[in-house]
């Protein structure tokens, strides 16, 4: 495939976008399987050290969350990694987190070597995506005239007037599944939202990831808000799942991590990603992340009768709601994740989240560009099914 980057303009804040995407897609068509698996039920038990009001009860099977922590730290010496932090909850519990190798390293200016912890803040790259997709399953529950079927292009018109009319035919959840024929051969950066309306989209339905779907939901985020991107989601995901002051922007603080190059050498600060932070621009920590997850999995930021992995389960697509289907090796049981990957002049970042239908939630977050296969969402299933008893 040819990629039209003619009418580029010169000023697009990060060149390296579009590059990165395509190598995205690529580490989830890895990991998604060709068929479509079975609809199990969903079993948790009550029960949640961090939801501190449920109580934790019997697990409901012979997993082991701490040999799932032994398995990562036995497979990721496979990449040349600086460091690298996970946490692994289970039923709504912590059960496993920890830190290893390097986050920051100063020691040429004199000011001491961070190591990584499983709080150190790490650019998510495309694990941005499914906090994304948390911010508008929440603006609809605020917005009852809203629902997942409705037209995206009425909310952000007035500002993009110019769009080519077949735009209005795609819906909130063709874009949040990659499936409205928005920008399929990816051509355009989250910079080029006027440029991007302007061509004709494909026919929907058909999955082709792209950066780009991401950029127009936090457009329809704060057109329908009324605030910025960010605002919005601290009041309405991060401060219910307990997560301050999420950032879209580097500090350089021993609370972030820098970025690295595969091998180690020198580190570079990391970026402010304010202008694409829907799509993949945020910074947390493994703790925070895996976090959010378990106050979603649980209701906690959205209010709803039926689970998260209930409302993944009602439908066959390749990737909903920001997460896609991952290929399971043990029956009666289905996964769902996300990998991110950004490399920028050699440095760069690695990620993974991962959740179950039997109340695990995962995530790595690797500060290292970090090429080879596996994706790190193959690590964390891997681990996962090698953890039973």
């Amino acid at each position: 495939m040819t990629y039209n980057t003619h009418c580029r303009r010169p000023n697009v804040p990060f060149p390296e976008e579009l590059t990165n995407a395509r190598i995205e897609a690529e580490d989830i068509e890895s990991f998604v399987p060709n068929v479509i698996f079975g609809i199990p039920q969903t079993v948790y038990p009550a029960g949640s050290a961090l939801i501190p009001e449920l109580n934790l009860g019997a697990l409901p099977s012979s997993f082991d969350p701490l040999k799932m922590a032994a398995n990562i730290e036995q497979a990721m010496p496979q990449f040349s990694f600086v460091g690298y932090s996970y946490a692994i909850a289970l039923n709504g519990q912590l059960a496993a987190s920890k830190g290893l190798g390097f986050a920051n390293d100063k020691v040429s200016q004199g000011v001491g070597v961070f190591k990584m912890k499983p709080t150190s803040r790490v650019h998510l790259a495309s694990l941005t995506k499914p906090v994304t997709a948390i911010g508008v399953l929440r603006l609809i529950e605020m917005n009852k005239d809203i629902t997942l079927q409705s037209g995206f292009y009425n909310f952000i018109e007035r500002k993009y007037p110019n769009a080519d009319s077949l735009y209005r035919n795609i819906t909130l959840e063709q874009l949040l599944s990659h499936s409205g024929g928005v920008d399929t051969a990816q051509e355009f950066y989250c910079s080029e939202i006027e440029e991007a309306l302007n061509t004709k989209p494909d026919a929907p339905g058909a999955y082709n990831y792209a950066n780009m779907n991401y950029c127009l939901l936090r457009e329809v985020i704060e057109s329908v808000a009324k605030e910025d991107y960010l605002s919005f989601m601290q009041k309405n995901v991060f401060d219910p799942a307990g997560i301050q002051n999420a950032s879209c922007e580097w500090n350089d603080s021993s609370a972030y991590s820098w970025r690295w190059q595969s091998g180690g050498g020198t580190p570079m600060p990391d970026n402010d990603y304010s202008s694409v932070c829907g799509a993949y621009g945020m910074y947390l920590s493994a703790i925070e992340y895996v976090r959010l997850m378990v106050f979603l999995r649980f209701g906690k930021i959205i209010d709803r009768d039926t689970t998260l992995v209930d409302i993944l389960n009602e439908s066959t697509r390749k990737y909903r709601l920001g997460v896609a289907p991952i290929k399971s090796n043990l029956n009666g049981r289905s996964y769902w994740g996300h990998s991110g990957r950004w490399t920028q002049n050699g440095y760069g970042t690695r990620t993974g989240m991962f959740l179950t239908n039997d109340g695990v939630d995962a995530v790595i977050l690797c500060n290292t560009a970090i090429q080879k296969s596996p994706s790190l969402v193959t690590i964390l299933r891997d681990a996962y099914e090698a953890a039973f008893d």
